[in-house]
């Protein structure tokens, strides 16, 4: 904002709280409302109560039922049924493992576009 503009809107604010204050004092002073004299407390007279408190025993719980540990399966004697380790060696010989080549360890000048 121009220094202009902030000065018009600091007096225009200025202005605007004090016919706000003005305004709210304009209604008159209202006589407070005086409260009734007070009567004394009235005494009740009630008679002795006994009171007891008490709990009864809550139900036991079940007890708790542990599941027994499985056993360990027992290996079949079936041989149709043995687990068989796969064949590792590739059935295609041209699907050779090969080794990697190595990356150079010298790096390469950088190429700066002078001329």
């Amino acid at each position: 904002m121009r220094p202009r503009q902030s000065l018009i809107v600091a007096v225009a604010s200025g202005v605007a709280f004090a016919a706000a204050f003005a305004v709210s004092g304009a209604g008159g002073v209202e006589p407070q409302p005086q409260a009734a004299p007070l009567k004394p407390a009235e005494v009740i007279e009630v008679d002795a109560v006994t009171v007891s408190a008490g709990v009864t025993a809550a139900p036991r719980l079940p007890a708790l039922n542990v599941p027994k540990p499985k056993r360990p399966d027992r290996p079949s004697t079936n041989p149709d049924l043995q687990p068989t380790t796969p064949d590792l060696q590739p059935t295609n010989p041209d699907l050779q493992p090969t080794k990697p080549t190595p990356t150079p360890t010298k790096p390469e000048p950088l190429i700066t576009g002078e001329g």
